[in-house]
């Protein structure tokens, strides 16, 4: 697994990737305005390694990377246009909760509290 880092003015940007998937997460100093810190976005596993358990390990590396750097927490977005319902049933089942959905029921704001090991 490759983790690269890239440090801009108001984040740090940590790409996870290998052959199977990738996953990213950028991180703050400061509370953003969508309400948290840490921000996880672009999983993406290969279609033919799909259903292996492959998108939890990648989405675990990206958590723990989060919470090493000290973060309370992590925030991803489902959005129905983009994923199937069953993904936010999922990301559901690995602890985040909803912290707003729309009317439509097509969008979700998701956190997850994590454990920092001090």
């Amino acid at each position: 697994m490759i983790i690269h880092r890239q440090k801009w003015h108001e984040f740090t940007r940590l790409l996870i990737a290998d052959r199977k998937g990738s996953v990213q997460v950028e991180m703050y100093d400061q509370q953003q305005d969508w309400g948290g810190t840490a921000w996880i976005y672009g999983l993406w596993v290969e279609p033919a390694y799909r259903r292996q358990s492959k998108a939890g390990e990648l989405l675990t590396v990206a958590e723990n990377m989060a919470a090493q750097h000290g973060h309370k927490s992590v925030m991803l977005e489902w959005k129905k246009q983009d994923t199937p319902v069953e993904v936010l049933r999922w990301y559901k089942s690995r602890g985040y909760l909803e912290r707003t959905l729309n009317t439509e029921g097509d969008y979700c704001l998701l956190e997850k509290r994590l454990q920092n090991e001090q």
